[in-house]
This record gives structure tokens, sequence and C-alpha cells, in this order.
């Protein structure tokens, strides 16, 4: 166990107990720093937002370039040059010290040795061999601290992209009433929208996508632009179960055409007239007497062509009948906050239901009916004649088929996507009225936020680094004062040096090399055999200074 030493020379400030200690210090706060920063960043999505970027007319963002990348390197540097002033005391001071040790020590590693004029690159190999391990602990932790940390920590920081949420008041001021589906509504403004949406690919209507119509809510508080807010709300949607019928009848009487069938246990039937005048017969109608067991409804779709050759005249005929069902679909709605809520309603983002129910509105038979009730000339020279409902089906079938838009494969596209339109554009625009008392919840703001995350791997090996360097401090304290040395004073300059060599033959030997014209002394004497001879202290000057001589 090494033994505290009263008297060890001549010790500088950097290797004194204070300045170590110090280094000590900020080498575990750095540390415990780093754990925090880790742990926080790991729990929390980071462990700072970053706030608006302040970028010049040149378009350097500052902020980017010095907080979080130019800060790091700054502290790490000072940390490095801090460590710098401390081990190079401890290069300077080995060889003195191994002139005391009991037998001296070979001249190659004492009078012949100054590990400052040894390049850093290697003088860690150069002490290695020496047997120097804490000159060589020190030399390899200065190339890590100058070159590895400084490297890493311009990346110990970096900025990700992550959602933050937070709770925020909803009110629901408005809610569904079936019975507003009724016969007052004028359908011709409701499939115009749909035309709009559907066929000319406008802009969906506020609190619907293509699917549902959505409860409205407002969000109390403030919310920023862009952010997300997720509630739980009602959506309101319907469908079409549709078949293609091949066993139907077709029965002319001149001009009324009458189909008959039967779709799942439902009877349906349809009549129209036919004449050379029209091309296309698009018949939309609605059966609303089937059973419970037969699914209540169904609304009936025949397409076909004139044919005068065809005893029904008609030819390429095609049935749809299809059964409705409509859906109230509970769930968490996501809506985007605009930039302007005041004037601007939300945009729906997604919708995640989690229960529906089945039943119908009140109203169900009006809806059905009512729908299919305006009737429209076609622009295009009259090629068909249909309901309204029907001409949107036949816009929108001639966009999904061209010119085979009356396959029935594409009109099973097109009459169940019109009808979904139809039920959530009346619902959106008619079935939601005032609340005498508003409802409110709790829902849910998120948006995208840039949090600063510590770059893990970089933080450990910057830990383990600042670690390593903290024991080789302890250690060099424990050396510094079990070690003593023949240095008195800091050897700076000549005089110095002369002091130190008062009385001793090395000296002599010096100016003997010198008298022999040898100007590279040291170089000279470190290849002969001299290099191998032991040197030490052989006495006291007067002054109690050491004196150092030759042992063998």
């Amino acid at each position: 166990m090494p033994v505290f030493k009263k008297d060890v020379g001549w010790i500088p400030w950097a290797l004194r107990l204070p300045s170590l200690l110090v280094f000590v210090f900020f080498d575990l706060a750095l540390v415990c720093c780093l754990i925090a920063l880790s742990v926080r960043s790991s729990q929390h999505d980071g462990f700072a937002t970053i706030g608006g970027q302040d970028v010049t007319s040149l378009g350097i963002n500052w902020n980017l370039g010095l907080l979080w990348t130019t800060l790091p390197v700054l502290v790490f540097r000072m940390l490095g040059l801090y460590w710098e002033w401390i081990t190079s005391p401890i290069f300077q001071r080995q060889p003195y010290v191994d002139l005391l040790k009991d037998g001296g020590a070979p001249a190659a590693k004492s009078v012949l040795l100054d590990y400052l004029a040894v390049p850093l690159l290697w003088r860690w190999w150069t002490a290695s061999k020496n047997k120097h391990f804490l000159v060589g602990a020190c030399s390899f932790l200065t190339l890590v601290m100058s070159i590895v940390v400084s490297a890493l920590s311009a990346r110990l920081f970096a900025v990700k992209t992550v959602v933050t949420g937070a709770d925020i008041p909803v009110l629901f001021n408005t809610t569904f009433d079936a019975a507003a589906l009724n016969a007052s509504i004028n359908w011709v403004p409701v499939l115009d929208t749909v035309s709009a949406i559907n066929v000319y690919h406008g802009n969906a209507l506020p609190w619907t996508d293509e699917q549902y119509a959505f409860q409205p809510y407002l969000v109390q508080g403030s919310v920023v632009t862009g952010s997300n807010v997720t509630a739980s709300t009602n959506a309101y949607s319907a469908y079409l179960n549709c078949s293609v019928l091949s066993d139907f009848r077709l029965e002319f009487n001149d001009p009324k055409l009458k189909m008959t069938a039967s779709d799942r246990g439902c009877d349906i039937a349809q009549d129209f007239d036919v004449s050379e005048s029209q091309q296309v017969y698009f018949k939309t109608s609605s059966e609303i007497g089937c059973s419970a067991a037969a699914w209540y409804s169904r609304l009936v779709f025949t397409a076909a062509t004139y044919s005068s050759d065809s005893p029904t005249r008609v030819n390429a005929t095609t049935v749809l009948s299809c059964i409705t069902s409509y859906r109230v679909t509970t769930g968490d709605l996501v809506t985007t906050a605009p930039r302007n809520s005041m004037t601007t309603s939300p945009t729906v983002t997604s919708f995640q239901p989690w229960t529906l129910d089945n039943a119908r509105p009140t109203l169900w038979r009006v809806f059905e009916q009512n729908i299919i009730s305006p009737a429209t000339l076609n622009a295009q020279q009259t090629i068909w004649s249909t309901s309204a409902f029907g001409t949107l089906v036949l816009y929108l079938a001639q966009q999904l088929g061209g010119n085979q838009y009356l396959s029935p494969d594409v009109l099973q596209r097109a009459v169940p996507e019109v009808f979904s339109s139809v039920y959530l554009t009346a619902v959106a625009k008619h079935a939601f009225v005032p609340l005498r008392v508003p409802t409110e919840i709790t829902g849910e703001m998120s948006q995208l936020t840039q949090r600063l995350f510590t770059v893990y791997w970089v933080a450990y090996v910057i830990i383990v680094i600042l670690l390593l360097s903290m024991c080789v401090v302890l250690v060099a304290i424990a050396h510094v004062y079990t070690n003593a040395t023949v240095l008195e004073e800091e050897p700076a300059g000549l005089l110095a040096y002369a002091a130190l060599l008062s009385k001793s033959p090395l000296m002599d030997f010096a100016a003997g090399l010198r008298a022999q014209g040898n100007k590279q002394v040291v170089k000279t004497a470190a290849k002969s055999a001299w290099k191998d001879s032991r040197w030490g202290e052989i006495g006291k000057t007067g002054g109690g200074g050491w004196v150092i001589g030759r042992l063998e």
C-alpha cells in the first residue's frame, strides 16, 4: 500500500491536490449530466423542445449551428485543456522520480529521458516500454480527449421530430337528430354537393371523409396550427350491399317495359317507358315493403340500351338490387387544426372505430324514397333520362369505366359510392341540431415537435472516457504524494537546470562529450552503452539539494 510522504520535492500547481480535485469534480459533474440527459431523453422523447429557429438572410440557422453542436465541443475542449495542463507535469516529473528510487534508474529512463520531447502520438508507447504506466495512460487519454471526445461531442445531441400530446377540453354543442332527415329536405342541393365532391373532385364537406359524417365538436383553449386533436365522437354512415340479378323477367307492353325479380327473399318490380328517341336507360326505384328477414328494403337499378331488334326493345340489361344498411360508429376522430379556427373547420385526418350500431334511422323509408325522386335531363342531347341520383351514378360510372360505364362491375362500384356520399352529405348538412346544454369531454392535442435527444452511443463512449480519466487522476494523486522527486523547484530555464546539476558528475560527462566535438550530446550518449548506466542521488549539497551521480 502506498505511503504518503511529507517531503516529495517540488509539486507543480497542476499536480497539487486542489487542482486535481477540481478536475475530478468537473469530470464527475459531466458524467452525471450525461447520464441524466440520457435518462430524460429516453423517458420523455428528448430532454428539450426546440423552438423557432433564427434564420438569417443568408439562410444560416445560428441556433442549429451554435447551441447543441458547438457548445458541447467547447465544454469538452475546455476539459481537454485542463487535462493537458495537469498531465504535462506528470510527463515532465517522471524521470526525476526514478532518480530517487532505490538503485536509481538507467540513464535511458532518467537523465536521457524527456517525455515532452517525445511526440504525443507515440508517447504512450514509449512510456509503456519504460514501464511508466501512469505516463502511458495519461498520454493515451490525452490523444483520446483531443481527437475522439472533441469529434464525437459535436454529435452528442441531435434533433428529432416527435409527437407530443396534452389533454384539452372538447365541447359538443350539436347532436344527431334522425328525424331531421325528413321530407322537407330539398335533395337537389344535396345531390349537387355530392356531384361536386365525387364527380368533379371538390373538397369534402367539413367534418366528413369519404365514408363518415362526424358529430362536430369545438376545441376549448388555444390550439397550435397544424396540431392534431383526438376526441371520441360518433360517425354516421350508410352502405349498399348490391347483387347483380340474372334471374329477372322483362315484359314489354308498348311503351312500357316492366321488370320483375326476387332478391334474397324480397320481390321487386320496375316499369318505365322505352322509345327509340332515348338510347340509354337507367331506372332507379325504392322497394320498402321487404320483411325484416329480407332486410326491410331494396334500392333497385336497371340499366339497358335501346334495341329495335329486341322484342323488349332493350338489350345489355343489368339489374342491381341493393340492400341498405345504416351505422352509427363510435371511435376516436383525429382532426388537424386550421390556420384560422374562427373561419375554417378542422381537417379530418383519420378515424379509429371501436363500437358500432346498425340501427336504422327513424325516417329511413322517407330517405330512401326521396333521394331518387328528383329527376334531371342529361345535358348531352338527352342521351339518357333518369333521376338526379341516377345521373350522378352514370357520371361517376363514366369516370370509372369509360365507354363500359353500363357494365355490371362498374355499376356495382358507382352505385354504393353515390349512396354513401348522399347519406353522409345529408347528415352533415341537416341532421346535427343544437344542444341546449353542450357536452364537454376531454380530448388530446398532439403535434409534431422538434425535440433535442442525446445520441446514446456517443454519450456512453464519452462517459467511459471521462470515468477512465477520473480514475487516472486519482492514481496520479496517489503517485504524486507517494513518490519523491529530486526537483526542488520548477525546472524552468537554464539556471534551474544548472542548480539541479550542482556538484553532479553529469556536468563533467557532458563537458567531455562536447570537448570530443559532439554537438548532439544526448543523441551520442543514447547510442552508446552509457545509456544503460544507472544514475541516482549520491548525496546532498550544502543547501540540502540532491546530488545526481552515476551509481555504477
